[in-house]
């Protein structure tokens, strides 16, 4: 008499699987793995001067599956700021600047249109103020992208003084005397308006 073993389905064949856990949980595992955000393209140094403003990520891109957030923070949060209104879908909340649960690439075009203008003739000339940038995306799930950094590096540029006088032309004596710089004023914008000036009377 000659038995002939039935071969297992394929349906069989997984429920034997599901009754080894160890092998399941192999099998299971890179399925439930869940891939982090990513952020690139972030520029690590910016040069400008204080009168130009500048798009700090502007080459970023924003990757994941999913829909994102974006956070973005800057330190020392008194040499300037971004544009006024924010974009819409950006706000501000606890000193963080966040990009509302978007897509990535919509997370992309909004981190690329933020614009940050440095506060003109603050920092003394001939001098240079850092400011540096973090930022990094997030999913819903709570896993985070590494976090970039960019820093601006701000030089003051030099403004030219002004000088504005009063009466132009006095008419004397030869006798008499007078004060032709009466009603001369001068001024210079850099250092806040405490820059030192020097006068020359030819």
């Amino acid at each position: 008499m000659i038995f002939s073993m039935k071969q297992p389905t394929r349906v069989e064949k997984f429920y034997r699987t599901l009754a080894k856990p160890a092998l399941f949980a192999v099998l299971l595992l890179p399925m439930l793995v869940m891939a982090d955000p990513t952020l690139t393209g972030v520029d690590p140094s910016i040069n400008i001067t204080d009168k130009v403003s500048t798009n700090v990520f502007d080459s970023a891109v924003v990757g994941h599956s999913n829909n994102v957030t974006v956070s973005v923070a800057f330190t020392p949060s008194n040499r300037g700021g971004f544009q006024s209104p924010l974009p819409s879908g950006i706000i501000f909340t606890n000193g963080v600047y966040l990009i509302q649960l978007t897509s990535p690439a919509q997370a992309t075009t909004l981190l690329n249109s933020l614009s940050f203008t440095p506060i003109p003739n603050l920092i003394p000339v001939p001098n240079t103020s850092n400011v540096t940038f973090t930022a990094f995306a997030s999913d819903t799930n709570g896993l985070d992208s590494v976090t970039r950094t960019s820093v601006v590096h701000i030089a003051s540029a030099n403004d030219a003084p002004t000088l504005s006088v009063g009466t132009t032309t006095f008419s004397i004596l030869d006798t008499a005397t007078a004060t032709p710089f009466t009603g001369v004023s001068m001024a210079d914008v850099d250092n806040s308006g405490l820059q030192p000036l020097t006068v020359a009377v030819r």
